[in-house]
């Protein structure tokens, strides 16, 4: 019983870290607005590690 109390808790943390990284995401677009391409690709590539993403690519065109 114990260690199903201890599992829903670390799923509860587990997924209030996902609503937080849901409502990063959700920000971004008014970070960027205005800014230059190469600041929004880092930016977004700051971002990335917070939602345990393995591998994290980004191109940009020669404006950046």
């Amino acid at each position: 019983m114990e260690a199903q109390v201890e599992q829903a808790a670390n799923e509860i943390k587990r997924l209030k870290a996902c609503i937080n990284n849901l409502i990063s995401v959700q920000a971004l677009p008014a970070i960027w607005r205005g800014g230059q391409p190469s600041q929004i690709v880092g930016a977004l590539l700051d971002m990335l590690p917070q939602t345990r993403e393995d591998v994290a690519l980004a191109e940009c065109a020669a404006a950046c």
